[in-house]
């Protein structure tokens, strides 16, 4: 039996610009095992227009918050971004940016999908998510969990300055503590986080924290990345250049699960999280993405204490949600090259049986949905020349005839009454 223990209360101060200080203050209020007294230093951004586009991560991210999607799109107007979406073992997932983008497991090259977007009508035909949406009755999400709709994916394109409004009122709602004034923080806090803090007002940010930091405290191994900090080269600058010794800094890069530091301990410490802290290589990470992904291990890996029974009541709680929940923040880079990809054995035989019966079938008892199915088809239709190019597939006039029914099918669906009207009634509900 686990002795019931009252935990301490953190203070936790996160400094930011935009929606990401306020992600973070939600995220660590509603997830993190242990209890934080939280204060917002954010701002909205300056360019009021700037637009974020997401994968279906990010909705996931959402539904782990328990953050009303239904609330979100009417509070941003977020449009949905349909995505070609290739999965197997790897669960691997393309979204399209038509006419220019690529976006593979939330690394982004903007060169690759030019091919495809030259063959766009085509391609929308083979779709049912894109055919509905462009008839005007696409409208997402479905709370039946079986319906087809929701097994579509998608993420979203929405302005950033709305973001920031929406998780504003969220963040009041959970009384966490915002001062809209970009100010910098104090040293009373037990935990500073910086969330992707522009250039321009670093010095202003880290000045305060001179005196706070202990020359001492080391970065004490990840099961990852050892014991090295990737810092970028200019934010290792500014950190000497303000006399702060980079050993007493704790940053994650993106799309990595694992956090370092001294247990006993974390006052006056730093933490720096989002895409633009970590030394990354040449390709263009999804920010959005990098910070879920970090809030995620945060909230599952840290271990801010080193009593038993409060260590007992953080397994307790997070052990299950471990289980539970997509590991959405363990994302593989890939090369920029499709050619890089290789196709299982299992998907092979699927797309084998396919070919040979022109219909979506259960196997071995998985259920791979129509949108899945169709949209492979097309990226072996319509493959750019470093597509590989499976096993024993059929000549392109024989994929032609096959996919002749299957794109009538797809017609013929999208003009066809909802398939389902709880999203509507809980629209009605809600307003």
């Amino acid at each position: 039996m686990i002795e019931k223990t009252k935990l301490p209360v953190y203070s936790v101060q996160i400094v930011g610009q935009g929606y990401a200080p306020l992600l973070a203050a939600i995220t660590l209020k509603k997830r993190h095992p242990l209890k934080f007294h939280i204060e917002v230093l954010s701002s909205p951004l300056e360019d009021t227009q700037k637009l974020t586009s997401t994968g279906n991560y990010f909705r996931e991210f959402h539904n782990w918050l328990d953050i009303n999607e239904h609330k979100f799109l009417r509070a941003t107007k977020a449009d949905l971004q349909h995505a070609i979406n290739i999965k197997s073992d790897g669960d691997i997932g393309y979204f399209s940016e038509s006419p220019t983008g690529l976006m593979i497991e939330n690394t982004r090259f903007q060169h690759l999908f030019n091919y495809a977007a030259a063959q766009e009508d085509q391609y929308h035909d083979y779709n049912l998510g894109i055919k509905v949406h462009k008839n005007g009755r696409f409208t997402p999400p479905s709370n039946n969990k079986k319906s087809l709709f929701n097994q579509l994916t998608y993420g979203y394109i929405f302005q950033d300055q709305a973001y920031y409004h929406f998780l504003l009122s969220e963040a009041q709602a959970l009384d966490i503590k915002i001062t809209p004034s970009p100010t910098a923080p104090s040293l009373s806090a037990d935990l500073t986080i910086f969330t992707d803090v522009p250039r321009a007002d670093k010095k202003k940010y880290y000045q305060p924290l001179l005196k706070g930091l202990s020359s001492e405290t080391h970065y004490e191994k990840g099961p990852h990345h050892g014991s090295t900090i990737h810092l970028k080269p200019e934010l290792r600058h500014d950190l000497k250049h303000n006399g702060i010794n980079e050993n007493t800094v704790y940053s994650a890069q993106a799309n990595q699960s694992s956090f370092g530091y001294h247990e006993k301990s974390f006052h006056g410490k730093t933490l720096l999280l989002g895409s633009a802290y970590a030394d990354l290589p040449g390709l263009i990470i999804d920010p959005v993405f990098s910070l879920q992904s970090q809030l995620m291990s945060f909230c599952k890996l840290s271990r801010l204490t080193t009593s038993a029974a409060q260590a007992q009541i953080f397994n307790r709680n997070t052990q299950r949600e471990i289980q539970s929940l997509a590991e959405i923040d363990e994302a593989v880079m890939y090369a920029a090259n499709l050619g890089n990809i290789n196709y299982t054995p299992e998907t092979l035989h699927r797309i084998k049986l396919f070919s040979a019966s022109g219909s979506i079938t259960q196997i071995d008892g998985g259920y791979m949905t129509e949108c899945t199915w169709l949209s492979l088809l097309y990226a072996i239709l319509g493959r750019p020349k470093s597509f590989p190019a499976p096993a024993e597939a059929l000549s392109r006039n024989d994929m032609r005839q096959r996919l002749a029914k299957v794109k009538k099918t797809i017609s013929e669906a999208a003009n066809k009454p909802p398939l389902y009207t709880n999203f509507l009634h809980s629209t009605q509900k809600d307003n």
